[in-house]
């Protein structure tokens, strides 16, 4: 374990050589606890916070205690090592191969940790909430147990709808509707 968590301190470590952010801690009630959530900072698309706080939410990771503002790069750390202990399964397989692809999704998703903190881009399905094209970033919420929604749904019962879009995701329908405009 040693040698995956020098390693891991020293990929994070390169990986920020800008000023991360600091986002401030609030403690709510949640299901008579007393939890803390994290604050942006600023408007705008947050996925980290949004894992972050998901997590905090299930008790699935701690925030340093006493702590009221948090770093960027400290969240990101606090998930990469939630990465692991929550895979220790998959990643001490007896199977190589199990192992093997257990590790290559825990430092894929462990690579991209930063870009969250920008936002996220997906690509949903309309037809179920939970309906989105496979990505890399998806694999985030896969290794987390957090349930990635959203709420791009037609009306079911709009079956015009239903049978125009069908499966479709987004960008498919809108390369669709360039090339019906372009005729």
């Amino acid at each position: 374990m040693l040698c995956v968590t020098t390693v891991l301190s020293l990929s994070l470590s390169c990986i920020f050589v800008y000023i991360m952010p600091i986002h401030r801690v609030k403690r709510i009630q949640f299901f008579g606890r007393r939890v803390p959530i994290l604050c942006q900072n600023e408007n705008g698309p947050c996925p980290l916070l949004a894992i972050c706080n998901g997590l905090l939410l299930q008790s699935s990771i701690q925030l340093p205690a006493g702590r009221m503002e948090v770093s960027t790069e400290e969240l990101i750390t606090i998930i990469a090592n939630r990465l692991f202990e929550g895979n220790t399964g998959s990643l001490s397989s007896t199977d190589p191969d199990v192992c093997a692809t257990a590790q290559r999704s825990v430092d894929d998703v462990i690579s991209i940790l930063p870009d969250f903190a920008v936002g996220l881009d997906v690509n949903v399905r309309f037809n179920k909430v939970d309906g989105f094209e496979f990505t890399k970033q998806l694999t985030t919420f896969d290794l987390t147990g957090l349930r990635l929604l959203h709420g791009w749904t037609y009306d079911p019962q709009d079956t015009r709808s239903a049978k125009a879009v069908g499966t479709m995701t987004y960008n498919l329908l809108i390369e669709k509707l360039i090339t019906l405009r372009s005729m």
